[in-house]
């Protein structure tokens, strides 16, 4: 199915008996960015954070957490706004986001993405890429060197 046709078709599914996501047939790698990519109005779960949260246009914001560093970043913003006392053992073991993914597994999703693909999710994204710091040129730079020398991921 065309992603539009594929997302139109989810949506009526998701009206009809809850979250379509949780029924096959499931989408691919592939088809999940084409909707978000080409979906009109989006879903805030996949809309750029800039969007929705603008923590620069907040006085006195001093910190931005980033998902992949939570435990370590949270913890330490409770210690130095002087609320660490409010987490406990039990509580610092909630945010445990497990361990990190695969880089291999990484660049095997992403290789499965056409060229247009790669760079528009570069340009939807390029804001939060400045927001917390991430090289996002590099890291497509990188993907395409990977599908290059891996031609079966193409």
């Amino acid at each position: 199915l065309q992603n539009a046709q594929w997302m139109g078709e989810r949506k009526q599914a998701r009206l009809s008996v809850g979250n379509p996501y949780n029924h096959p047939p499931y989408p691919t790698f592939y088809e999940f960015i084409e909707g978000i990519l080409t979906v009109e109005g989006g879903n805030e779960h996949w809309l750029p954070a800039t969007m929705y949260c603008g923590p620069c246009g907040m006085w006195h914001t001093a910190y931005i957490i980033k998902m992949e560093d939570y435990d370590c970043e949270f913890n330490h913003l409770m210690e130095s706004t002087g609320n660490g006392h409010i987490m406990n053992s039990t509580d610092k073991k909630f945010y445990n986001r497990g361990p990190p993914v695969d880089e291999t597994i990484f660049y095997q999703l992403y290789s499965t993405l056409t060229t247009r693909q790669l760079d528009n999710l570069l340009k939807r994204y390029e804001y939060d890429c400045k927001l917390y710091q991430y090289d996002c040129q590099r890291t497509v730079a990188k993907i395409k060197l990977f599908k290059s020398m891996n031609p079966n991921y193409k």
